[in-house]
């Protein structure tokens, strides 16, 4: 299918808008990227609605180790990908508590 890039243009704008510039994961306002919660090559006619972007960095979208596109490709599965984004979130919102993030961690490597 092929998409109308002005179109996508104004969802990507009003969803990193709407998310005031800022990653969902880390907070970080560096290169805020518009990603599509279902991926528009298996959904197409969800992809100009504002309700399925989020806003990630470079990092969290496709740049780093950890992005959402490099653990689980470019058209990922929606409930990893939802596992994905609550991870990375509580990741970061545990790195302000670090002694919980330690027990929480070490709680998951005994279990396993």
């Amino acid at each position: 299918m092929k998409f109308d890039d002005a179109k996508l243009a104004q969802v990507s704008h009003k969803v990193r808008k709407r998310d005031n510039y800022k990653c969902k994961v880390c907070g970080s306002s560096k290169n805020p990227e518009h990603h599509h919660i279902f991926a528009k090559s298996k959904y197409p006619k969800l992809a100009y609605f504002v309700w399925n972007g989020i806003t990630l960095c470079d990092l969290h979208h496709r740049e780093g180790i950890f992005s959402i596109h490099s653990l689980l490709g470019v058209a990922p599965n929606i409930i990893l990908s939802i596992f994905w984004f609550l991870f990375m979130w509580l990741f970061y919102k545990m790195a302000k508590y670090p002694l919980l993030l330690i027990i929480i961690l070490g709680t998951v490597i005994i279990w396993r």
